[in-house]
């Protein structure tokens, strides 16, 4: 069976409400078929790959996402984080590749906007997105407001060489006790 689970049963209309210990309350009668209450599960949409490079995680990501997807990403940044950085209280950043990403749905954003408070408990000191249009770029500035700082970037590579000089400067400044 397949992440989708709908439930659909045939019912007569004497009965406006149906109880059903397998799959609880009957939520509405049409025509005689009964659309009972469930939750609906869809495979994920989209893709994502992590990398490594020193201490940042650059994140590429592709086509349009769902909460699905969002779920599994957000799963393998955790499971990143904690491998790489949380044991050894390390500074971070993540890099967002952008380019190939083409929105998501609500439930998609607010599974990422519940994740900012943990990473950012994870020593993430910036996340920087690179390649976005001008319509991501509005949505990723809406969506960040609260969390540590944000830099939007044209280019891969410059958001790598910005990551990597911040992070040096917070080092010298931490190993001199600012």
């Amino acid at each position: 069976m397949d992440n989708r689970t709908v439930t659909v049963c045939q019912w007569w209309f004497r009965h406006p409400i149906i109880e059903n210990k397998d799959y609880g309350r009957c939520c509405a009668l049409f025509g005689g078929i009964v659309i009972m209450n469930t939750r609906l599960q869809f495979a994920a949409h989209g893709e994502h790959r992590i990398e490594k490079l020193d201490n940042m995680l650059i994140c590429r990501i592709r086509g349009a996402w769902n909460g699905e997807q969002a779920g599994l990403y957000l799963q393998d940044l955790a499971n990143q984080i904690q491998h790489f950085f949380t044991p050894f209280s390390q500074r971070w950043a993540r890099i967002m590749d952008m380019r190939q990403w083409e929105l998501s749905t609500p439930q998609a954003r607010d599974k990422v906007i519940d994740f900012l408070h943990w990473e950012t408990t994870q020593h993430c000191q910036l996340r920087v997105f690179c390649h976005c249009s001008a319509v991501q770029k509005r949505l990723i500035r809406d969506k960040y407001a609260a969390s540590t700082p944000l830099v939007l970037i044209d280019d891969l590579q410059q958001g790598v060489f910005f990551c990597q000089n911040l992070l040096r400067a917070t080092s010298r400044k931490n190993a001199a006790g600012y």
